[in-house]
């Protein structure tokens, strides 16, 4: 029972960072991930908040992968996606970051990017319900036989495109993300395994 307690804490504050991160990237206006940037592009287009975007596009995405897989819908993924999309729209109601210059700006989307992978990191380690464009990649992966990282570079590739033509913040810091978030991802995702471990906390 313990465990679970501390499970569902450590699940909250990755999401909770996850989110604060991907709110830095869009305020620092130089670019986001190219899902985000999806996220972004349909509330400029259509309105609706860009947190609820993020849940719309995950119940899409679920719905697809369970076409693909012939199955049920996952439940755990779609609570994922409502938690994380809440928490995008609470931090950005009172965070603000004014353009200074270009190198503040660019200081702003790395720290949100460290922040997405320590986050990421962090809620995994609890094991509920994963983010659907993860679940998406490795269903593309299954279907195609392509590796996991061309299978995601596709995945990002579609997602940029759309966003492009919804006006999206598509730039230099999308580039960036696109080849260092998985890296940084397995670093810290070793770093908290090891010390949950270690503290026998999972």
């Amino acid at each position: 029972m313990k465990k679970k307690i501390v499970k569902g804490i450590i699940y909250i504050i990755g999401l909770l960072i996850l989110s604060f991160g991907i709110d830095l990237m869009i305020l620092s206006n130089i670019g986001t991930s190219a899902w985000d940037a999806l996220s972004v592009g349909l509330n400029k287009q259509y309105g609706l908040t860009i947190g609820t975007w993020t849940q719309v596009i995950g119940i899409v995405l679920i719905l697809i992968i369970a076409v693909m897989k012939k199955q049920r819908p996952e439940v755990l993924p779609l609570v994922t996606m409502f938690i994380l999309g809440i928490f995008i729209d609470l931090h950005l109601s009172w965070l603000v970051v004014q353009y200074v210059n270009w190198i503040y700006a660019f200081f702003i989307a790395m720290i949100g990017l460290i922040l997405m992978a320590f986050g990421i990191a962090l809620y995994l380690q609890a094991g509920f319900g994963f983010i659907p464009i993860d679940g998406f990649v490795m269903v593309i992966h299954d279907k195609t036989k392509w590796s996991i990282r061309v299978s995601k570079t596709a995945a990002d590739i579609g997602a940029l495109m759309i966003a492009y033509f919804l006006g999206g913040p598509i730039g230099l810091a999308t580039i960036i993300t696109t080849f260092l978030l998985g890296p940084l991802l397995q670093v810290f995702y070793r770093f908290f395994e090891r010390q949950l471990n270690n503290a026998k906390l999972i």
